[in-house]
């Protein structure tokens, strides 16, 4: 939308990247070079890293160049994470940043970290925007990679656990077999893996992938990263705190939540997301279908209106893709103005 490149290190994502958005200025460096090269044509970086590792990475580049590169945080999803492990304390350190919309900043304002910044501009949803505009194309990847893979079904359920990390809410070990093994008939699943699930727990995705490949009715999907051109095909989402389910709302379609740290869905800000749908816990797992049986007639008049204010509450304003890139045009020439950067 900015028309700006997209710098990459790794080749395999960069070969997504052209694959799933061909549309993009893609270029791929050396992890050794890209400082170099990015400071000697640029004078701003939108990254999700924290301006105090973009510092690290810039360090001898800037010294070298006598130029400073100027770090706009972007946020790469709205997941409930953060309350835990304190990461958005990381961000105090910014001058700028991009945020969905009017929770993200209160979520900031609460951390400390809006206080610091000197510029800020909301976004509202622009991947969703960018699925639109693209929409034919998207949708045909997904034709393609999903739908082809699966028989035809009266439902299709997406299971989409975060990672494993410090803060251990990813219900992916407890769930992941429980909804294979209890899946409905004439019902599809399919299991969107994590990367950093592919990652670190490879041996454990090997084994579900040859425990269950002779079942027509679930795909594992990895290294699929066009989030709403998977979405579009689901009737119902299942996860914890990724990010997913805050995309998922656009359809305004059930939900439900595995709750596998069994934290208050009412009073915990980690939870804010529960709210809009039906909330589960591990024990309650070996019952999910039946349950989510039971409360599916009742689903859009107990959740839909809330579905429906907290995306609200999340992406804010649509906004077209000229109205973002003067947006963002104004934040940084705003911060040119204020910042030496020579």
């Amino acid at each position: 939308m900015l028309g700006i490149p997209l710098l990459l290190t790794d080749e395999e994502i960069f070969s997504q990247a052209k694959h799933f958005y061909p549309t993009l200025d893609a270029r791929l460096f050396s992890p050794l070079d890209i400082a170099i090269c990015l400071l000697k044509d640029h004078e701003a970086v939108f990254s999700c890293l924290s301006k105090t590792l973009i510092d690290e990475l810039f360090f001898f580049a800037e010294h070298s160049l006598q130029k400073k590169i100027l770090p706009v945080w972007c946020p790469h999803g709205n997941s409930d994470k953060g309350h835990t492990s304190g990461f958005m304390q990381y961000l105090c350190k910014e001058w700028a940043a991009l945020v969905y919309g009017p929770r993200m900043l209160k979520y900031f304002q609460a951390c400390g970290v809006l206080e610091h910044l000197r510029a800020y501009c909301m976004t509202g949803n622009y991947r969703l925007e960018d699925y639109r505009i693209h929409q034919e194309f998207y949708d045909r990847l997904g034709l393609d990679h999903i739908r082809r893979k699966l028989p035809e079904a009266k439902k299709t359920f997406l299971f989409a656990p975060t990672w494993h990390d410090s803060e251990e809410s990813s219900s992916f070990n407890d769930a992941c077999e429980i909804l294979i093994e209890k899946l409905p008939p004439e019902t599809n699943l399919i299991v969107k893996l994590h990367p950093n699930t592919q990652l670190h727990e490879e041996w454990k995705i090997d084994h579900l992938l040859e425990k269950y490949s002779g079942h027509p009715h679930v795909l594992f999907l990895q290294n699929y990263p066009h989030i709403y051109s998977l979405s579009a095909l689901c009737d119902l989402y299942i996860g914890d705190v990724s990010s997913i389910g805050y995309d998922f709302l656009t359809w305004d379609r059930p939900m439900v939540f595995l709750n596998q740290r069994q934290i208050d869905p009412v009073s915990d800000p980690g939870a804010y997301l529960f709210r809009s749908g039906i909330v589960l816990s591990p024990a309650d797992y070996p019952r999910i279908y039946t349950l989510i049986e039971e409360l599916l007639p009742f689903d859009h008049s107990l959740f839909s209106p809330i579905r429906k204010e907290v995306y609200a509450d999340t992406f804010g304003e649509e906004k077209t893709p000229e109205v973002l890139r003067l947006e963002i045009q104004e934040m940084l020439e705003k911060l040119y103005e204020e910042i030496d950067f020579m």
